[in-house]
């Protein structure tokens, strides 16, 4: 992946993004078609860059479900990282994902010992 978008991805420049799609409309099905990626949406995802993850979500809902090198998701990163807003977010952006990682969230709870409410995701519609 571009330099110039992963410092995008960092910083949540979400309008540097729509920059960079206007000269190259496909870099983002560029970066979906590679296995094991860490894509725009992992990187935002760790670094906490809420309105960041939701436009790239909505670009490109697969890369909610990819898995980087380390078989990690978005979901996982910013589960690890503390941003259970974003955790929320993804969540409410594809119920499939409830599915396949609820086993995987209530763990890296424990793991991380992540403050949530006990109610937080009675919040998912």
């Amino acid at each position: 992946m571009d330099d110039v978008l992963i410092q995008m991805s960092q910083k949540g420049h979400v309008n540097g993004l729509y920059e960079l799609i206007r000269k190259n409309p496909g870099v983002l099905k560029q970066i979906d078609e590679t296995m094991f990626e860490d894509t725009p949406l992992h990187i935002a995802a760790s670094a906490g860059q809420t309105r960041f993850v939701f436009e790239v979500t909505n670009l490109m809902p697969s890369f909610a479900l990819k898995l980087n090198k380390d078989g990690l998701s978005p979901m996982h990163l910013a589960l690890s990282k503390g941003h259970s807003k974003l955790v929320l977010l993804l969540l409410r952006g594809d119920r499939e994902l409830v599915r396949i990682f609820s086993r995987l969230v209530f763990m890296l709870l424990s793991r991380f010992n992540l403050n949530l409410q006990s109610n937080v995701f009675e919040n998912i519609n």
